[in-house]
């Protein structure tokens, strides 16, 4: 054999061995173990900070590297979740955080993709983690929020019966504080504000987003909606700028592609916003830096499709633009 193919073939197989490293040194060895060890370290917040995390950047199609709706904010030692699609206890647990540790949460309004994984969040804060929630839940958003959640909730009431006889769970962590708002200050602990304001998701009848101010900055979301005024009044100089979008680009290929959806596409357009409307939204804010979640259709987690669902933006925001991606952190 020539000596550049055993050069070749020794070459091959020094990288073969490498990888083969580096895929066992990245096993989770602790989790055999034991369940809840070799868990991602607990993100850290400090007094001053405030940050964002995307838990779940998807729509209501299902996809494999996306959660559906849901993030949280921390700030001023307080954990608030806003929405909460399917995978939100899993998104929060890779992010550091345990469920129980939440303590509140901000709905913007009742579709299934931003609210059928609470009874996952809300069961497994009782019930799991290293100990079991010791407080009531603060539950926010408009008008219907309590009747939504308690309906939500009591299709698991044979569940929560069973493990209150025989695990003995404490009431406690099953307690909700509801309040319910669509235009105002809904939050204030005299550090941390949070105010609510109405969207426009027609046929959804209590649609909202939201507004958190913490030590000089503010992050607003949008919740779902079409273009609204409201949007731009109450992202007024906003330092970050959370935002439900589509591409008109790749939802008309989308078209094409499935005939049979042409309604369904259509009638997204009509009632959530596109991503060249969120750029004059963000421009006549004066946002500083606009996070693009809620993405429809999601494109792959690359620079090209990320870009190509961007396109065109910059011609109207000169801002910073991000493309979301689940388990991202901002700190604005």
């Amino acid at each position: 054999m020539k000596i550049w193919k055993k050069l070749l073939i020794g070459l091959v197989c020094v990288i073969i061995l490498v990888f083969a490293v580096i895929g066992v040194t990245k096993i989770n060895w602790l989790s055999l173990k034991m369940p809840t060890e070799g868990a991602p370290v607990p993100i850290t917040v400090t007094k001053d900070q405030m940050k964002v995390i995307l838990l779940g950047t998807g729509s209501p199609i299902v996809n494999a590297l996306r959660s559906r709706s849901s993030l949280a904010v921390l700030a001023g030692g307080k954990i608030f979740l806003i929405d909460c699609g399917e995978g939100t206890a899993t998104q929060l647990y890779r992010a550091g955080i345990e469920s129980k540790d939440v303590d509140g949460i901000f709905f913007t309004h009742f579709h299934s993709d931003h609210t059928a994984g609470f009874p996952d969040f809300y069961l497994s804060s009782w019930v799991g983690g290293s100990r079991e929630r010791d407080k009531q839940l603060d539950v926010f958003g408009p008008a219907t929020t309590k009747e939504n959640v308690s309906k939500i909730i009591t299709g698991f009431k044979y569940d929560i019966d069973v493990r209150l006889e025989q695990a003995h769970h404490e009431a406690i962590g099953l307690q909700m504080n509801f309040k319910e708002l669509d235009e105002g200050v809904i939050y204030d602990d005299g550090r941390l504000k949070v105010t609510v304001f109405p969207v426009e998701h027609w046929p959804v009848k209590a649609a909202v987003g939201y507004r958190f101010d913490y030590n000089g900055k503010s992050v607003v979301i949008s919740g779902d909606t079409k273009k609204h005024p409201n949007i731009v009044k109450y992202s007024r100089n906003a330092d970050l700028l959370v935002h439900e979008a589509f591409s008109t680009f790749l939802l008309e290929q989308a078209k094409k592609k499935y005939p049979g959806r042409a309604k369904t596409i259509d009638a997204i357009q009509g009632y959530h916003t596109s991503t060249l409307d969120v750029a004059t939204i963000a421009r006549d804010a004066h946002v500083k830096h606009v996070v693009l979640t809620h993405l429809m259709p999601a494109p792959s987690q690359t620079w090209y499709f990320e870009k190509l669902f961007i396109k065109g933006m910059d011609q109207y925001y000169s801002g910073e633009i991000t493309v979301g991606r689940d388990l991202m952190v901002f700190s604005p």
